[in-house]
């Protein structure tokens, strides 16, 4: 159904936003 296909995406957009999250502190750190 639909609400299957959204709910799918948003897991998938909720992972890469935690993934970019966590790169980007990595860049910060390795910035030091």
């Amino acid at each position: 159904s639909d609400y299957d296909i959204i709910e799918r995406f948003g897991r998938i957009s909720r992972n890469l936003s935690h993934y970019h999250s966590g790169s980007s502190k990595k860049q910060g750190l390795y910035r030091i």
